[in-house]
């Protein structure tokens, strides 16, 4: 018998999970509820606790070994009631699979014992469902080893449990209503860890049968092993979210068997809520197998054994990291990013089901027709043009972390030309926008924003009359998990000069970004502006702007194909009061769209502090010591009772400011938490007025 948990000798070549267990218990912080430890001392001893069997939530089944992952991590806190569950199953009788690599032990009578198939297929005195759950073992193995390369399993041979070169399966009534569980075993090399696998005796349960329940539970636990095996600590532990280890191992039951499909039941958790972070817990880690297998159908199906290897590589919870190594590494040939492959992720959510017919080609998944949809009241839809939208108006929910939101624009009826639209990320998360059509006939085209540093852009989708929708697909992405919905705000509008063919020589100015509004008259104003290249080259051109009669400055500007810039001009002292118009035009020789040359807009110089902007406005800007300034100012309709964050424009944390007495103006010196004056360069500020409601602007400090 291998008893797992027996401490009786400190000599012991390396301890039994029950003494990390007491060692973390003792020693290391990583709490988990008190519920989360019912649902666990369940897997292990069913029926122990009454409490909810999460195990048949929303009426499905799942796996058990999230609730035993935590019991391989040093800085886990275990209650002392898990402390006697720590046995393997004791079993009468076992079985060595055919090709030699698995020892699977079981009952031949009494509660445990197997699905009475009889003992004819073959007949060797061993219960044919053992023979199956045998070949089946070996099969599994010679997939996910054999065929995709993972690692095998630590064996347990060097263990204290009087190990065999055998990996162990044990047969059990499963009556908390689990698939199956794989429990760490034994340190092997910390985090590696040796396991063993726990599955149903019967299956009884399962409308399919028994036979399709053991290839998917096999091939799923058994990649269970070789994750423990690889690093047993890749997750999340605060919050704890054993998602990819889920994700991945429901994705390799895809690989192994791919006709059986019970992922499938998994998939509306996912597709319900697309602002959901990836890395959500619950129900959610098993629908998330979308993402592993758009890597593997995007990509190549390698892709999957580099990522874990590279996990393996360092301790704890680093796959999003190594999502972005992989697929940036220059041997690998992916020409990729993390940022870049989930905006495309999120062209293909949007395909499936019904909406699979009509995907732009290449960017749907093998089985889409079967997938469930993002739900209709999911998706925000705008009907007029021109709009401006900010989230929690029209979309009404936010993503999350590595999650998106869908706006369908709806196609004027016997209109030519195309969409516009323009993209303002907020909450200094990275973001990705995609932009694409649907279309039963013509393939749909897909561009994705070129955004500035500030998560700022525009683009383009010509010839909307092809589609039956067009979508916007903003996505919260990055390397760095963060908690906060991220919120963005964009306008779109209609553009009958988009149509035929995208032009060879295409330039133009696609924003403003200062000066507008009003402005006082001792102000510096720094002009600047988005020019866009829409043609298929490089292009070198001369771009002018203009305000009134008074200030006229030129820049040459190179921009590659399809991409943006922004262009910053000389600096001027506003010196007349009045309204001006403000003007930006290109001037590419050989332009073959001269409508997107010139954009124009409206500049009030006023004798004093410049009216609010969105409820808060800041004066001066640019706050110049040299000119005798010594306090910018914060003031407007908006700002009693409001917190004022400031940030560098590089989203470097610089100072918060709180309006506590119910003004409407806030002063503040330019000195950060430190007291030190802050250097040259354009600062962004976020305020939260007392209603919640999130405002933002930048100023310019000039030493």
């Amino acid at each position: 018998m291998k008893s797992k948990y027996l401490i009786i000798s400190m000599s012991m070549l390396s301890f039994a999970i029950i003494g990390l267990l007491w060692m973390a218990s003792n020693a290391y912080s990583m709490e988990l509820s008190d519920e989360f430890w019912q649902q666990a001392a369940n897997c292990l001893s069913p029926g122990m606790f009454p409490a909810k069997n999460i195990y048949t939530e929303h009426g499905l089944r799942f796996c058990g070994t999230p609730y035993l992952l935590p019991l391989a991590n040093r800085e886990t806190i275990v209650p002392d009631f898990m402390i006697p569950l720590g046995d393997r199953p004791i079993r009468t009788s076992f079985y060595n699979s055919p090709a030699g690599h698995f020892k699977i032990h079981y009952d031949a009578s009494g509660q445990n014992a197997p699905l009475n198939l009889g003992d004819t297929n073959p007949a060797d005195g061993v219960p044919d469902y053992i023979n199956i759950v045998g070949d089946i073992c070996d099969y599994v193995w010679s997939i996910e080893i054999d065929s995709l390369g993972f690692p095998s399993p630590p064996p347990d041979t060097a263990s204290a449990f009087d190990g065999d070169p055998f990996y162990d399966i044990y047969i059990t009534d499963l009556t908390a209503g689990l698939f199956g569980q794989t429990a760490p075993d034994d340190v092997f090399e910390y985090p590696k860890w040796t396991s063993f696998i726990v599955i149903d005796n019967d299956y009884s349960w399962y409308p399919p049968g028994y036979l399709p329940a053991l290839q998917v539970t096999l091939a799923h636990e058994f990649f269970h092993s070789i994750q423990m095996g690889i690093d047993a600590t890749e997750y999340p532990d605060s919050p704890y979210s054993p998602w990819w280890f889920e994700a991945s191992s429901v994705w390799m039951e895809e690989q192994a068997y791919d006709n059986v499909n019970d992922y499938l039941n998994y998939l509306p958790t996912f597709f319900g809520d697309p602002a959901m972070s990836l890395t959500a817990s619950g129900p959610h880690v098993y629908s998330a197998c979308v993402w592993p297998i758009f890597l593997s159908e995007r990509f190549e199906r390698n892709i999957m054994w580099r990522i874990w290897i590279r996990c393996g590589e360092v301790n704890g919870y680093n796959v999003i990291h190594a999502f972005d190594e992989i697929l940036t590494y220059p041997d690998y040939n992916y020409n990729s990013n993390l940022n870049r492959a989930f905006a495309e992720f999120t062209v293909w959510n949007y395909f499936t089901g019904t909406r699979a017919a009509n995907q732009p080609a290449g960017t749907t998944y093998q089985e889409a027709a079967t997938y469930s949809m993002i739900p209709n009241d999911m998706i925000a839809k705008i009907s007029s043009y021109p709009d401006t939208v900010t989230v929690g108006n029209e979309v009404p929910y936010a993503p999350q972390y590595l999650a998106a939101n869908y706006i369908e624009f709806e196609v004027l009826t016997d209109s030519i030309g195309g969409v516009w639209a323009g993209f303002d990320g907020h909450n200094n998360a990275t973001w990705q926008v995609a932009l694409f059509g649907a279309s039963p006939e013509d393939s749909p085209k897909t561009v994705f924003f070129d955004l500035d540093n500030e998560n700022r852009g525009a683009d383009t989708l010509r010839n909307w009359y092809k589609y039956t929708h067009v979508i916007m697909a903003p996505s919260a992405v990055g390397s760095h998990y963060f908690l906060f919905d991220a919120t963005y705000s964009y306008i779109v509008d209609y553009d009958s000069s988009l149509v035929g063919d995208e032009p060879i020589h295409d330039v133009g100015v696609w924003a403003i970004l200062t000066p507008s509004g009003a402005v006082s008259l001792d102000s510096i104003i720094s002009p600047g502006a988005i020019i866009r290249n829409d043609g298929i080259g490089q292009e070198t051109f001369p771009v002018v702007f203009k305000i009134g009669a008074s200030y006229c400055d030129s820049s040459i500007v190179t921009i590659g194909a399809q991409r943006s810039d922004t262009v910053n001009f000389r600096s001027w002292a506003a010196n007349q009061i009045g309204t001006f118009v403000t003007s930006c035009y290109s001037t590419l020789v050989g332009d073959q769209n001269t409508a997107n040359d010139t954009l124009e807009g409206i500049i009030t110089f006023t004798p004093g502090m410049g009216p609010e902007i969105h409820g808060i406005a800041v004066s001066p800007s640019p706050f110049v010591p040299s000119k005798g300034h010594t306090q910018l100012s914060f003031f407007g309709t908006k700002l009693p009772h409001a917190e004022v964050r400031i940030y560098s424009r590089a989203g470097e944390y610089v100072k918060t400011l709180k309006e506590t007495l119910g003004s409407d103006r806030l002063d503040w010196d330019g000195k950060n938490d430190d007291g030190k004056l802050l250097a040259s360069g354009v600062y962004v500020w976020i305020a939260t007025d007392q209603n919640g409601k999130q405002l933002d602007g930048k100023f310019a400090i000039i030493r």
